[in-house]
């Protein structure tokens, strides 16, 4: 009797001290959602934006939505995630002819191609920096950084 009591009781201790994993809505990811994000990488090239050229930003809603501000070009669409896979669909776009054109049919090509994602973030300064790393398998297709609208 004592034995069996002794292991409840260790049973019972050692469940209580697992950490729960707070649950993710399935489809969502809080974590990417609600935050300007803007791109700073392509295939491992960094991306600059010149005073005349809009950045290229992304933003996830929370009813599994996004808009994609391609440079010329707006992009919507629809996502769904769970854990760190993320799967984007129906989207849709402006069609504008400008300079930025290669540029934004990459992303969109790449974008289409994302099939998971993943959050860093780094301490730089004492600030925190929040990093969206979209890609395809094991390669990295493009990093975002979380920055405040303006």
């Amino acid at each position: 009797m004592m034995k069996n009591t002794i292991g409840v009781l260790l049973v019972i201790a050692a469940m209580a001290s697992c950490k729960t994993k707070e649950k993710i809505p399935f489809g969502r990811n809080p974590g990417i959602e609600d935050r300007h994000w803007v791109l700073k990488e392509i295939e491992g090239k960094q991306v600059s934006f010149t005073a005349a050229q809009k950045e290229v930003s992304l933003e996830f809603e929370n009813d599994n939505n996004f808009t994609l501000e391609a440079g010329c070009n707006i992009v919507n669409g629809m996502y769904t995630s769970q854990d760190n896979l993320i799967f984007i669909h129906q989207m849709v776009s402006t069609k504008m002819a400008c300079p930025e054109l290669d540029r934004e049919t990459t992303i969109l090509n790449l974008l289409q191609k994302t099939n998971h994602y993943k959050l860093k973030q780094s301490k730089l300064s004492g600030i925190v920096q929040e990093q969206l790393m979209l890609m395809g398998g094991d390669t990295l297709f493009m990093k975002f950084e979380k920055e405040n609208k303006k």
